[in-house]
């Protein structure tokens, strides 16, 4: 539900500014939100299978959105484009909720939890950028 926040933003940004908007944008700025998300989970999720413990992927859905909420929230700001800034910012209490979270509901141990989110999140970041070159090379985008 929170992911429709960045894509109004961005929308009202676009019409307040000089900016020509593409027809689809609010759906593609919801779409991306969420398949962002769903990607982080995925990440969690594969990460746990490598290192042999269980976790079914609800549990790692709910770490990675509620990592994600600071940054959802935060895109309210995305009205002025200057304060794109305020969702840069949040970034490192994302982090902070996902290496509590992988603790909490993946049963990660302290000591391997950060090294866990950061290469999750970087697999994520891949697997999100191969995505996204695959639809531009469709033509999707």
């Amino acid at each position: 539900m929170l992911s429709i926040i960045p894509a109004a933003a961005s929308f009202v940004m676009a019409r307040n500014s000089d900016l020509e908007v593409p027809q689809n944008a609010v759906i593609a700025t919801y779409l991306g939100s969420l398949l962002t998300i769903y990607t982080v989970a995925a990440a969690f999720w594969l990460m746990v299978r490598l290192d042999s413990r269980e976790a079914p992927l609800t549990r790692c859905m709910q770490v990675a959105a509620y990592g994600a909420t600071p940054v959802l929230l935060a895109s309210v700001a995305l009205f002025t484009p200057v304060l794109v800034l305020v969702c840069v910012i949040t970034l490192p209490y994302v982090f902070y909720l996902y290496y509590l979270g992988v603790q909490e509901l993946l049963r990660v141990p302290a000591h391997e939890a950060s090294q866990f989110v950061a290469i999750a999140l970087v697999a994520a970041f891949v697997a999100s950028s191969l995505g996204g070159a695959g639809i531009g090379v469709l033509g999707l985008l």
